[in-house]
C-alpha cells in the first residue's frame, strides 16, 4: 500500500466537505501524515484593494476572518497533531488553485468531498473533476 505523507483537504464548509475531512483525518491519522485544509474563496477583481476606499475595510478581511475561523474550528474538531490550514483567495478557478497549492506543497493525497449525483461530472462535481484530472497527485472523491 502507498504511504502518504502529506495530504490535502479541499473544502468549501459543506456537507460534501464535512464527509471529506472525517476520511482525510482517518488517513492522516492511519499514515501519520500532515494534514494541510484549504478553502478556496473567490475574490472578484472588481472587489480588489484598488476599488476600495482610503479608511475602509477591504472585503478581503472580513472574509479571511470567517475562512480563518471556519478552518481553526474545523482544525480543533479533526483532533490531529499535525494539520495546519490555508485560505487562497483567488480570481481564477477554485479547481486550478487547489491543483496549483498540491504541486506547490508537494501534496501526497488530496481529499475533496463529491455530491453522489448521476453521471461523472455530476458525481464529482466540477471542482472534483477538474481536481482528478489536473492533480499531480492521487485524489481521494469522497461521496457524501
Amino acid at each position: 500500500m502507498k504511504s502518504y505523507k502529506h495530504l490535502l483537504l479541499a473544502t468549501d464548509f459543506s456537507e460534501c466537505s464535512e464527509a471529506a475531512a472525517k476520511r482525510a483525518a482517518e488517513l492522516a491519522s492511519c499514515f501519520q501524515a500532515k494534514l494541510t485544509l484549504l478553502h478556496v474563496a473567490h475574490y472578484p477583481e472588481y472587489l480588489s484593494d484598488d476599488w476600495i476606499a482610503p479608511g475602509d475595510v477591504a472585503p478581503s478581511s472580513h472574509l479571511s476572518e470567517r475562512a480563518e475561523k471556519a478552518l481553526a474550528d474545523l482544525a480543533a474538531q479533526l483532533q490531529l497533531t499535525d494539520i495546519s490550514w490555508e485560505t487562497v483567495f483567488s480570481t481564477s478557478s477554485t479547481k486550478r488553485e487547489i491543483v496549483d497549492y498540491a504541486r506547490e506543497n508537494n501534496i501526497d493525497l488530496i481529499v475533496v468531498g463529491t455530491h453522489g449525483r448521476h453521471g461523472l461530472a455530476a458525481l464529482l462535481g466540477s471542482v472534483a473533476n477538474g481536481v482528478l484530472h489536473g492533480a499531480p497527485c492521487d485524489v481521494l472523491a469522497v461521496r457524501m
